[in-house]
């Protein structure tokens, strides 16, 4: 996925399920849509996204369109994890949360001093 455009697509619902079908039939080597999701951090404490993780200095990830995928929250010692937002839109509060992505965007996990 690392050769992928890195042109935001944003898909539609119908183009999402045609995908997903599509996916499903694929055979193994034919094309992914990969869409590009950059990760960011508020306060102290770090998360991975599949096999990326902000500890090790990882800002965007390369993820598959609609194929699941587990996010998992880590606070700083003396910090709480307060909750996931996608583009500024409050996701969840729980610390392992999983998304489908569909278009590129920001995924910021928030931290809270105990």
């Amino acid at each position: 996925m690392e050769n992928a455009m890195e042109n935001e697509m944003i898909l539609s619902e119908m183009e999402l399920q045609s995908i997903e079908e599509r996916e499903r039939e694929r055979a193994p080597g034919g094309i992914v849509i990969a869409l590009r999701m950059f990760l960011k951090a508020e306060g102290q404490g770090t998360f991975k996204i599949g096999k990326s993780d902000t500890a090790q200095g990882a800002v965007s990830v390369w993820l598959q369109a609609g194929k699941l995928v587990q996010m998992v929250a880590t606070p700083a010692q003396g910090w709480n994890f307060a909750y996931w937002d996608l583009n500024g839109n409050y996701i969840s509060d729980k610390p392992t949360h999983s998304i489908y992505p569909r278009k590129g965007a920001t995924i910021t996990a928030h931290f809270e001093k105990s």
